[in-house]
């Protein structure tokens, strides 16, 4: 009596209204595969245009979660190729608008050091704080408390900690 309760309320069985029967899904997309293999000469003529057939064939195709028009591209993706290239690009305009507005002024400071000597090549840094706004406003307060530009707080910053730092030789090279 289990066994057909089981039958009758598995979603892998349908009523197939040509056949007259319940049978699995699994076998009416395996007669309608056959019948496409040999279009001339069909081996299940009563599966031959059934349209509750091809219905549980597209049933069983995974199609793209975005435009649910193409297979995905692989069994874990949900999208398919071309979904998955407008993502990227999205995704490639999307950061490249933040390295724009980061480059405008966003949440990024330059820190200049002046020219000390002739053997100094590079005397500039740039420090992204975009993952790191708070410790920028942190700094901005500092600089504003000790009436100091952000440039000159970071240098202090920089300064203090190098000179208590525990390595010989390394705060020798800051005095």
């Amino acid at each position: 009596m289990a066994e057909t309760k089981e039958f009758i309320n598995n979603s892998g069985y349908f009523e197939c209204k040509k056949m007259h029967a319940r049978m699995p899904k699994a076998t009416c997309i395996a007669r309608q595969k056959a019948n496409l293999e040999k279009p001339g000469n069909p081996i299940y003529l009563e599966c031959v245009a059934c349209e509750q057939g091809q219905k549980i064939i597209m049933e069983s195709i995974k199609l793209c979660k975005d435009c649910g028009l193409k297979p995905p591209i692989s069994k874990n993706s949900p999208y398919c190729a071309s979904c998955m290239a407008k993502r990227a690009n999205e995704a490639k305009k999307t950061k490249k608008e933040a390295q724009n507005k980061i480059a405008d002024g966003g949440t990024t400071q330059s820190i200049k050091k002046e020219k000390e000597s002739p053997e100094s090549e590079n005397t500039s840094l740039t420090i992204e704080f975009g993952k790191h706004v708070e410790v920028l406003k942190q700094t901005e307060k500092l600089a504003e408390d000790e009436l100091r530009t952000v440039e000159n707080q970071v240098i202090y910053i920089l300064k203090t900690h190098i000179n208590n730092y525990p390595r010989e030789g390394v705060a020798s090279v800051i005095k």
